[in-house]
């Protein structure tokens, strides 16, 4: 439900974090070098480049690299499905399996969310490695900031909905 998608505690709010709900799946780092910190689902001991993404009925899989071309906010899913087997034809493309997401549209009435979350490094304790190399505690402050509004343009017919998200991640 939309409840439970809001307040699962889920580290960098990607949408790929959803798939590690189903057995059998994992998550590592998107193989493209132009999309740094992007989660990519591995299925049943794949790699993740035999997962086709499917985000409202369109194709999302990136046919050069493996992945999503596209990483949508949390806010902007309405729903979410991941099959590891049996799919049916229609998906095709996956020796792995397909991840489906169905993006919310507008409604009836205005409605929006503003969101920000932050995590600091006075919650952290000094990694081993820090331990080992005499180093004090590093810092760590990433932030992770959005807001989403939908509502009619014209009444009964047309909605419209929008999402964005900032991620500030300094670092040295």
């Amino acid at each position: 439900s939309q409840d439970e998608l809001a307040n699962l505690p889920l580290n960098g709010r990607q949408f790929a974090n959803l798939g590690v709900l189903a057995p059998g799946t994992a998550l590592s780092y998107n193989n493209d070098p132009t999309k740094p910190g992007q989660l990519v689902i591995m299925l049943n001991g794949g790699a993740g480049r035999n997962v086709n993404y499917v985000v409202a009925g369109g194709d999302n899989t990136d046919d050069t690299i493996g992945g999503a071309l596209h990483n949508y906010t949390l806010d902007s899913v309405h729903e979410f499905s991941i099959q590891t087997m049996q799919y049916k034809a229609e998906y095709g493309r996956s020796s792995g399996g397909v991840l489906a997401v169905v993006t919310k549209t507008g409604s009836t009435a205005l409605a929006g969310s503003v969101y920000g979350f932050c995590r600091r490094d006075s919650l952290n304790s000094r990694t081993e490695s820090e331990k080992q190399a005499g180093l004090d505690k590093q810092d760590y402050d990433p932030k992770q900031y959005g807001a989403s509004l939908g509502g009619p343009i014209v009444r009964d017919k047309a909605h419209f909905f929008v999402t964005a998200e900032k991620i500030d991640r300094e670092t040295s």
